[in-house]
C-alpha cells in the first residue's frame, strides 16, 4: 500500500512530467491531458493511447513510459502499431502487460504496486503527441478502531475519542456504526465527527453510550467494518431482582429461580445476600449460581429462606443494591396456644388472652374452636379477635367459659391445629347427690353408690361427710371413693348408714355443700311398748298412753292389736292414735282395758312384734270370787274382789313364782 506522502510524489511527478512534455510540444510535439484510471486488485486496466483506428495513419511507434519512482523514466514497452506482436515489453509488470495496434496497453491481474504515472508518446515520424495517464490500484481494506481512552468511563463525566484506522486512505470513505445501527440514524447530540469521518468524538460520555462501536472503510471497489470496540461506560445502577415463580412455594419441593435485573450489563459485578450475608454462607447443596452470577437458583427452597434476598451489582464506579426480596416459601406448621394467665381465673372477674403461636406466621391464617365448635358458631359477648385472628380476648371469663380451646393455622400447602388449652375458670358452685338406688334398701345385703354433682368439674375438689364428720373416720371396709372423689360406694349398707351424707365441693375461690342425704336402709326390726303411766289406773277416770319403740323408724308402719284384734275394732271414742301411729292414748281407761295390748311394726323387709302388754286398771271392788283368767302368755290368775289384803298377797305371789313372764300386777 502507498503511504500518502509516495502519492503526493506520484501526483507531483505527474504534473512535472506534463507539464515537461507540453514544453516539448514547443519543439514540434503535442501534449494532451492527465488521464485517470481506477481498477480494484486483480482487474484488468486498458491505458488508452487516446488514438483511434482513422488516426494510425502516419504512427510510427507508441512508447509507453513510467513516470513514477522507483521506475521512473522506464520504457515499459514500444512497438510498431503495425507489428504490437513485436513490442519491446519491460520486466516491469511480470508478463501482464499487453499492447494494442490502437496504442493501447493493458495490464492485466493488477496489483496495488502497480499504482504510478505513466506516459504514452505517439510518435509519427518528428512529431509527438503525449498522454499522462494516473494508474491507481485499489486493494483490499481493513479496518480498526483505536480509542484515546479504551476505559471503564466514568458516565457524565468521562470524554472518549474514537479513530478508524484503515490500512489506506487513498480514496476511502469512513463511516461508523453503534451497535450495527449506522451512526447517521442516530441522534447526534453528544458525538461529533472529524470533517473526513475519521474520528468520533462523544464528550461527555452517558449512561445509554456504552454500545458496540465499529467503523467501515470503503474504496470504489472495496469496503471493510472493523472489529467492535466497546465503550465501557459505567453509570449509576438501578437493580431489581425477577423471581421465576413469586409463590407460594411449597417447602422442600418447589424450586425457584432468582435474577438479578441492572440498568446496565458492561462490566457489571454481582453478588447475593441472604439476610445480609454473602451467598457462600448459604447451604450450597440447594443454591447454584449461573456463570454470570446474575441468576440464583434454590433447589428446592426451604422455610429457612424466608428470609430477605439482595442482589448486590457494582462497577468501576457505583454500585447498587436491590430491594430485599423475601419468597413466599410454605412449610408444615406447629401450632400452640399460649395463655396470658393459666388460672385458676375467677368466673365474672378476671379477664384472659390466648395467643395462637405458630412456627411461621408468613401467609397464615389463624382461627379458634371451643370444644371443637368453631369460633363463628359462639356467643360473641365478650369476645373479640385481634386483626389478624391470632389473639383472643375474653372479658371477663364467665363460669360457662371453662372449656377446652383449640386455634388452627393454615398456610396454602399445610394446616394444623394445637393442642387443647384449658381455660380454668372457677365460679360459684351447686352441688347436688344423685343415688344409685333411692331405696328402700336392705341392711347388709344391698349396695349404693351416691355421686356428687356440681355445676363445674374443672378444678374442683371434692370431700365426704357422714353426720359432719369427713370420710376418713369412716369404716373403709364398706365404703370405696372414685379416682376424682366424686363416687361413694357403700357395700353393703348397714342400718348405721341412716345418718346425713353430704358432699362437699371447692374450687380456687368458691365452696359449696349439698343437700344433706339420708339413705333409706331397713334392717331387721326389734319392738316394745312403752307405756306412759304403768298403773295403777283408776277405771273411768285415769289415762294412758302406750308408745310402741322399734330400733328404727325410717320406713316403719306400725299397727296395735288388742287382745289379737287391729285398732278398727276397737272402741274409737276412747281411743286415738298419732300420725305416725307410734302412740295409743286410751282417754279414759276402762276396766275393760285390762287386756293384751300389742305393737306391731314392720319396714320393706322385716316385721315384729312386741310383747303383749296388761293394763293395771282398776274398777269398783265386787264380792270376792274367783274363776280362771286365761292370759297371753298362758298364766293361771287368781282375781279376787274382796279387800282381804293378805290372801290377794299369797295369790300373786303365786302367779309371780307360777311364770316368770307373768303380767304385771298389783294386789286386788
Amino acid at each position: 500500500m502507498r503511504s500518502p506522502l509516495a502519492t503526493c510524489l506520484l501526483l507531483l511527478l505527474g504534473v512535472f512530467t506534463t507539464l515537461s512534455w507540453r514544453a516539448a510540444a514547443a519543439d514540434g510535439s503535442r501534449a494532451t491531458g492527465l488521464e485517470w484510471v481506477r481498477q480494484g486488485v486483480g482487474s484488468d486496466a486498458l491505458l488508452q493511447a487516446g488514438t483511434k483506428d482513422e488516426d494510425l495513419a502516419g504512427v510510427t511507434e507508441f512508447e509507453w513510459q513510467c513516470l513514477s519512482p522507483p521506475n521512473a523514466y522506464t520504457i515499459i514497452a514500444s512497438w510498431d502499431p503495425k507489428r504490437p506482436d513485436y513490442a519491446t515489453l519491460s520486466q516491469m509488470f511480470g508478463g501482464r502487460a499487453k499492447p494494442f495496434a490502437n496504442g493501447s496497453l493493458q495490464i492485466r491481474a493488477l496489483q496495488e504496486s502497480d499504482s504510478g504515472a505513466f506516459n504514452v508518446a505517439v510518435k509519427r515520424g518528428m512529431k509527438v503527441t503525449n498522454t499522462n495517464i494516473n494508474l491507481t490500484v485499489y486493494g483490499p481494506l481493513a479496518a480498526s478502531v483505536n480509542g484515546s481512552k479504551p476505559g471503564p468511563l466514568k458516565a457524565n463525566s468521562d470524554n472518549v475519542s474514537l479513530a478508524c484506522e484503515a490500512n489506506s486512505t487513498d480514496g476511502v470513505k469512513f463511516a461508523w456504526q453503534m451497535n450495527g445501527v449506522d451512526l447517521s440514524r442516530r441522534d447526534l447530540l453528544g458525538y461529533s465527527l472529524s470533517e473526513d469521518g475519521r474520528l468520533l468524538t462523544i464528550a461527555p460520555v452517558l449512561p445509554g453510550d456504552d454500545h458496540s462501536v465499529t467503523c467501515s472503510a470503503s474504496n470504489p471497489f472495496f469496503s471493510a467494518r472493523s472489529p467492535a470496540a466497546e465503550i465501557d461506560v459505567h453509570g449509576p445502577l438501578e437493580v431489581s431482582v425477577n423471581v421465576s415463580w413469586p409463590g407460594p412455594l411449597k417447602a422442600d419441593s418447589d424450586n425457584v429461580t432468582l435474577a438479578c435485573v441492572a440498568n446496565a450489563t458492561r462490566g457489571v459485578a454481582y453478588a447475593w445476600l441472604r439476610s445480609g450475608k454473602v451467598l457462600d454462607s448459604s447451604d450450597s447443596s440447594r443454591s447454584s449460581l449461573s456463570r454470570d452470577q446474575t441468576r440464583l437458583t434454590l433447589a428446592p427452597v426451604t422455610t429457612g429462606d424466608n428470609v430477605t434476598i439482595t442482589c448486590h451489582a457494582s462497577n468501576a464506579f457505583y454500585s447498587a443494591a436491590s430491594q430485599p426480596t423475601v419468597l413466599d416459601v410454605y412449610g408444615p406448621l406447629a401450632v400452640s396456644v399460649n395463655v396470658s394467665k393459666p388460672g385458676p381465673l375467677k368466673a365474672n372477674s378476671d379477664n384472659v388472652s390466648l395467643a395462637c403461636e405458630a412456627n411461621s406466621t408468613d401467609g397464615v391464617r389463624f382461627a379458634w374452636q371451643r370444644n371443637g365448635v368453631a369460633l363463628s358458631g359462639w356467643n360473641p359477648l365478650g369476645y373479640s379477635l385481634s386483626e389478624d385472628g391470632r389473639l383472643l380476648t375474653i372479658v371477663p371469663v364467665l363460669p360457662g367459659d371453662d372449656h377446652s380451646v383449640t386455634c388452627s393455622a393454615s398456610n396454602p400447602f399445610f394446616s394444623t391445629r394445637s393442642p387443647a388449652a384449658e381455660i380454668d375458670v372457677h365460679g360459684p358452685l351447686e352441688v347436688s347427690v344423685n343415688v344409685s338406688w333411692p331405696g328402700p334398701l336392705k341392711a347388709d345385703s344391698d349396695n349404693v353408690t351416691l355421686a356428687c354433682v356440681a355445676n363445674a368439674t374443672r378444678g374442683v375438689a371434692y370431700a365426704w361427710l357422714r353426720s359432719g364428720k369427713v370420710l376418713d373416720s369412716w369404716d373403709s371396709s364398706r365404703l370405696s371413693l372414685s379416682r376424682d372423689q366424686m363416687r361413694l360406694t357403700l357395700a353393703p349398707v348397714t342400718t348405721g348408714d341412716n345418718v346425713t351424707i353430704t358432699c362437699h365441693a371447692s374450687n380456687a375461690f368458691y365452696s359449696a355443700a349439698s343437700q344433706p342425704t339420708l339413705l333409706d336402709v331397713h334392717g331387721p326390726l326389734e319392738v316394745s311398748v312403752n307405756v306412759s303411766w304403768p298403773g295403777p289406773l283408776k277405771a273411768d277416770s285415769d289415762n294412758v298412753t302406750l308408745a310402741c319403740v322399734a330400733n328404727a323408724t325410717r320406713g316403719v308402719a306400725y299397727a296395735w292389736l288388742r287382745s289379737g284384734k287391729v285398732l278398727d275394732s276397737w272402741d274409737s271414742s276412747r281411743s286415738s292414735l298419732s300420725r305416725d301411729q307410734t302412740r295409743l292414748t286410751l282417754a279414759p281407761v276402762a276396766t275393760g282395758d285390762n287386756v293384751t295390748i300389742t305393737c306391731h311394726a314392720s319396714n320393706a323387709f322385716y316385721s315384729a312384734a312386741s310383747q303383749p302388754t296388761l293394763l293395771d286398771v282398776h274398777g269398783k271392788e265386787e264380792a270376792p270370787s274367783s274363776r280362771h283368767t286365761t292370759v297371753h302368755p298362758v298364766v293361771l290368775l287368781y282375781l279376787c274382789r274382796t279387800s282381804f289384803t293378805p290372801y290377794i298377797t299369797a295369790v300373786y305371789m303365786y302367779v309371780y313364782t307360777l311364770n316368770s313372764h307373768t303380767i304385771r300386777s298389783q294386789p286386788c
